[in-house]
């Protein structure tokens, strides 16, 4: 990279002395958007696109979109012969958010019961995890999940502020 110019999308930290121009508010308030998944017009417009046989890239650059977003987006939800459809499209992104979401750590009646038993004794998770591990060798518990079940009140009467160091 050449050290005899700037290459920041913004002109020096400060501004021009008097009126700013027209080049350097376009450079400096540029409005990044940020990653969002596409929404069912999008995705109703792709197909109408795909089937006027457009490329990938004229469609991202109508939609507004990066050409990475599109193309990610058809190559997940095409069906097997190459076509689009939005409908698939977004049943297969609710399924995937489905599966996505965090599961329950402490399932087990074994493990609640021995979490909720150290945290009434006001053992801080720490302990709890360490003596779980030397009890249960090749079992884990994580202290994060721990301090997650207190805050999400998985527990009956055991709260971050009676139960817990750090509150």
């Amino acid at each position: 990279m050449r050290k005899d110019k700037d290459y920041s999308p913004c002109p020096p930290f400060f501004p021009p002395v008097g009126k700013p121009t027209a080049s350097y508010n376009n450079k400096c308030n540029k409005k990044y958007r940020q990653h969002t998944k596409p929404i069912v017009k999008e995705r109703q417009s792709l197909q109408e696109k795909l089937k006027e046989e457009k490329k990938l890239s004229r469609i991202a650059k109508a939609l507004g979109r990066n050409r990475s977003s599109v193309t990610r987006e058809y190559n997940r939800n095409r069906n097997k012969d190459g076509s689009y459809n939005w409908w698939r499209a977004t049943i297969l992104y609710m399924k995937r958010r489905e599966k996505s979401v965090r599961k329950l750590q402490l399932k087990s009646a074994k493990v609640r019961e021995f979490v909720e038993v150290g945290l009434k004794k006001y053992w801080s998770p720490q302990i709890i995890t360490e003596r779980y591990k030397k009890e249960n060798p090749g079992e884990k518990l994580s202290h994060s999940t721990i301090y997650r079940a207190v805050r999400n009140k998985e527990f009956s009467d055991i709260t971050p502020k009676t139960h817990l160091r750090r509150r």
